[in-house]
């Protein structure tokens, strides 16, 4: 219990509070209770724990100089707010019950609940406002909340979380997720002219050749009457989960368009996307949340994943990253030569076109729809180890030809070559045609691919399913800026609910509390 109480570490470049008073005041009031009654350990959420395990002092810098600072150029005068710490705690709480503002204003002012209300530092009677509420999210949600989660992610290094085998063998996986917006969708061809001054040119007219509107009424002065003004930057899209068009199942391209939306297997989403970067832990079977940027659910997340990737590699130095692992959405260009470029061997999963799959193709090209590469007579050829100096992976044929039955063996000279590895050729950025679609520095379908894969799509499923268990797969509040912060408070939770899970887990293992420190934290 040495390393207790836990204290997120700030930043030294945080600048001091613009708020000499507040209206409640934060105090860490400890875990006695944990040392006192041993079955707590087992009963409490992971919510309760932090709120005895962490002291939450050291985010009030970082939360007030993101919600009350006042516009550059003009003084930080104003009403006395409530404590920044106070407030995301409450705010915490509200998302961790599903429950809206006013039921949150309404449960803190609960005797029942007396505990919570001093643990976030309120005091009896002086309560927050629901627009108090509503504006705390919305500043909070105006710029990144990344170095919010940096401060968890280093919690998790001083509390032993994280384990060697993670640092010395990084793995950056990242995927995106859709957030279906609380707005209603009105028109599925919304977009950012129909929130321009009348008159504007009207997508579901000019591209869709539908009806429309002509938004020559009163009420499509500012703003076109359908669409959605408290989400304007929601999206509509059609979220199929795979871009395989060669599947026996895809629409014909000679089919009308409303026989390929009957067709289609796709689920038809409005609202946002998220991309989450993450560190893969295999020892301790979890992973880290690093970094997020939220979108329009139709912005192609490649690039901003690439960018959270640049990011993420510079900014985590004490990680020796060796891999990059992402689904189809991520395979593509610039994610692939990024990753390349910052010395991340590439497990992506494969982004299909038509014609992968045709012979002629392959053979013309010199590698298959799985991006093997073919040798001149269109065999295969075998991996042949990653050169980890030329990052540069090595390819030989082995003689496949003698060992084939159904033709005969063509006349190769490597076929007399006294090399027995036959042909050899090497794939470092992009194949000789310049494309790096299919390259792979794994190769695809191999065991390693298979278990760096399997790893990555498991991180991305267990953000789905914490998002979903919060009741988040669809927003309860309006606007960018509170959706923006609504995804970095669950994002910041899942990392300090990761860690109160290994501490519970390694507690209730050791028999208590008490015993020596290194049995108490993992690593």
């Amino acid at each position: 219990m040495a390393l207790l109480p836990l204290s997120l570490p700030v930043p030294d470049n945080t600048p001091a509070s613009p708020k000499l008073h507040y209206r409640s005041q934060y105090v860490y009031l400890g875990y006695q209770d944990l040392l006192e009654d041993t079955s707590l350990w087992a009963i409490l959420s992971p919510f309760d724990l932090a709120l005895r395990l962490i002291d939450f002092s050291s985010l009030e810098g970082v939360l007030a100089h993101k919600v009350y600072s006042a516009p550059k150029g003009h003084p930080a005068k104003g009403h006395v707010p409530f404590h920044p710490v106070s407030m995301f705690l409450l705010y915490s709480w509200r998302l961790h019950n599903k429950w809206n503002r006013v039921e949150s204003l309404r449960k803190l002012a609960n005797p029942a609940n007396a505990d919570y209300r001093q643990r976030f530092g309120f005091s009896e009677g002086i309560y927050p406002t629901e627009g108090g509420l509503r504006y705390f999210e919305t500043q909070l949600g105006c710029e990144s909340g990344n170095d919010l989660i940096v401060q968890t992610v280093r919690l998790a290094q001083a509390a032993h979380c994280i384990s060697k085998e993670a640092t010395l063998h990084g793995i950056f996986t990242v995927d995106g997720m859709i957030h279906d917006a609380a707005s209603r969708l009105n028109c599925k061809s919304v977009g950012e002219a129909c929130y321009q001054p009348a008159p504007r040119p009207c997508r579901a007219k000019e591209e869709k050749g539908r009806r429309g509107c002509d938004c020559d009424e009163i009420a499509c002065a500012a703003v076109c009457k359908h669409a959605t003004p408290r989400d304007p930057e929601a999206r509509f899209i059609v979220y199929q989960g795979h871009n395989q068009t060669d599947s026996p199942n895809s629409p014909h391209p000679s089919q009308s368009s409303s026989e390929k939306a009957k067709s289609s297997s796709g689920k038809p989403r409005y609202g946002y996307r998220s991309v989450c970067g993450r560190l893969l832990d295999p020892v301790f079977r979890t992973s880290w949340v690093l970094a997020d940027e939220l979108l329009s659910a139709t912005a192609p997340e490649d690039q901003t994943a690439a960018t959270l990737m640049k990011s993420v590699v510079s900014d985590c130095g004490w990680v020796n990253w060796q891999f990059a692992v992402a689904d189809a959405g991520e395979g593509r260009e610039p994610f692939l030569s990024t990753a390349y470029k910052l010395g991340l061997r590439r497990v992506v999963g494969l982004r299909a076109t038509e014609g992968d799959r045709k012979r002629e193709v392959q053979e013309v090209r010199g590698y298959d729809d799985k991006g093997i590469p073919l040798c001149q007579h269109g065999y295969r050829l075998h991996p042949n180890g990653w050169d980890s100096k030329r990052r540069r992976h090595k390819w030989c044929c082995r003689r496949t030809c003698e060992a084939e039955t159904e033709r005969l063996a063509p006349d190769c000279p490597f076929r007399r070559s006294k090399n027995k590895h036959g042909l050899a050729r090497t794939i470092g950025l992009a194949f000789r045609d310049k494309s790096t679609r299919l390259v792979r520095d794994v190769p695809y379908g191999s065991p390693l691919w298979k278990r760096l894969y399997g790893r990555g799509r498991n991180a991305a499923e267990e953000r789905n399913s914490q998002f979903e268990a919060l009741g988040l797969k669809r927003m309860p509040v309006y606007g960018w800026q509170r959706v923006r912060a609504t995804v970095t408070v669950v994002d910041v939770w899942v990392n300090l609910t990761t860690i109160m899970r290994l501490i519970r887990e390694a507690v209730m293992a050791a028999g208590g509390p008490s015993p020596p420190q290194e049995d108490i934290l993992p690593g």
